[in-house]
């Protein structure tokens, strides 16, 4: 959900991160979101809390224009996943993703 990710209409989000540079070749980052539906996207008496998501990044600069990274994340369902008359999901939704970027 940084910088660049697309948001599906009729949402909003607000993002508080911070980064710390280990060394020269190693960083690390960690990100809280916060998401919310609007109005016009829900049924009526549907819950605008579409749920949270915290990220963590680890970037290693294996060398020029080359860097490998492991991203791990975990979002929390809100209430705006519940069915009518049923509770929300309590399943909460984990990814790890490794990444090697060349840039040219």
């Amino acid at each position: 959900m940084g910088p660049g990710i697309p948001v599906p209409a009729g949402t909003w989000f607000n993002v508080i991160g911070a980064n710390y540079k280990f060394t020269k070749d190693l960083n690390a980052g960690l990100d809280f979101i916060w998401l919310r539906g609007t109005y016009k996207n829900l049924n009526a008496g549907q819950s605008k809390n579409i749920g949270w998501e915290l990220d963590g990044t680890i970037n290693y600069n294996l060398g020029d224009n080359l860097t490998y990274s492991v991203i791990a994340g975990m979002f929390d369902p809100g209430s705006a996943w519940a069915r009518s008359g049923q509770a929300a999901r309590d399943t909460n939704a984990y990814a790890v993703e490794h990444r090697i970027t060349y840039k040219f």
